[in-house]
């Protein structure tokens, strides 16, 4: 995750306050977890054979940055599908701090 993304983030779940090892540490399971929800809506719209062939990536020594632009080559809106888990993820945080500020 860049860092201006990281800030944004940090503020938009108010962990501005928080010891910087918690924030990071906090970011990193966020980031772990937003990525697994794109994994798997990522995995319902490749083919079979582009599921191979992301496995395989995914597995072998390839940067996340070549693995974005398969992606991208495969999904033309992953930019979309990332956008979309990580405002799901803020409403669910959102709604999960207003349920226990209650």
């Amino acid at each position: 995750m860049n860092k201006t993304k990281a800030i944004n983030l940090v503020e938009k779940l108010g962990w501005m306050d928080l010891p910087e090892a918690d924030r990071d540490a906090l970011l990193e399971k966020t980031g772990d977890l937003i990525f697994q929800k794109v994994l798997a809506r990522v995995m319902e719209r490749l083919d079979e054979e582009d599921k191979v062939e992301f496995e395989k990536m995914f597995e072998g020594d390839v940067s996340e940055e070549e693995m974005l632009n398969f992606l991208r080559s495969k999904i033309s809106d992953i930019d979309d599908v990332v956008r979309g888990e990580v405002t799901e993820f803020l409403q669910d945080a959102d709604d999960v701090m207003s349920a226990i500020s209650i």
